[in-house]
């Protein structure tokens, strides 16, 4: 299963076809406008399944699933944490929790990026299964950002995630240490 993340910075209808090259089961894409306004080429695979969330139609959160997978939206999405989905994405007879990510939402007094990570991870933490559960997306974050005294920084989630033994597949398969990655990762 080939599950890829990318956060587009808004026209993903002209851009698809670069991502759908590596020929994905799963795409999870931040800053996508609303699929209503997307029109695929008929010569490129076209999606089993997709869902969106968002306020603004040109720069929302889209899933969009191929080869016969299926998402189903969580019943218990979390209107707060609006840019932070629980999906269920089955297929024949796999099935598993996905929480797409694009920590990004202004309106919290509490910090609209990392810091929303930090409540999803508290809010869904029944559904946050070790085997079970991918969590995928734009965090905006890093250590080399963490607020020494803040609660719920991303050092924060990523030690949370530890203990339910969920963690990062760039830095287990790049053998990395966050803060300390010796590849970029962002790219414009």
């Amino acid at each position: 299963m080939k599950i890829i993340t990318w956060n587009c910075n808004m026209a993903f209808r002209k851009k698809a076809v670069l991502i759908l090259a590596y020929q994905p089961d799963i795409i999870v894409v931040p800053e996508c406008e609303h699929p209503d306004k997307i029109k695929f080429d008929p010569a490129l695979p076209q999606p089993s399944g997709q869902l969106w969330f968002g306020d603004n139609p040109h720069k929302g959160l889209g899933i969009f699933a191929y080869n016969g997978y299926q998402l189903k939206k969580g019943r218990n999405h979390q209107k707060d944490l609006k840019l932070i989905a629980p999906v269920i994405v089955t297929r024949d007879d796999k099935k598993f929790n996905l929480f797409a990510i694009w920590a990004n939402n202004p309106d919290d007094p509490d910090g609209q990026y990392v810091e929303q990570v930090w409540k999803a991870i508290h809010h869904y933490k029944r559904k946050i299964r070790k085997q079970q559960t991918i969590l995928i997306g734009d965090f905006n974050s890093n250590t080399i950002w963490d607020r020494k005294y803040r609660i719920g920084n991303h050092s924060h989630v990523v030690s949370q995630l530890a203990k339910k033994e969920i963690h990062s597949c760039y830095h287990f398969h790049q053998n990395q240490e966050h803060g300390k990655e010796q590849q970029p990762t962002f790219y414009r």
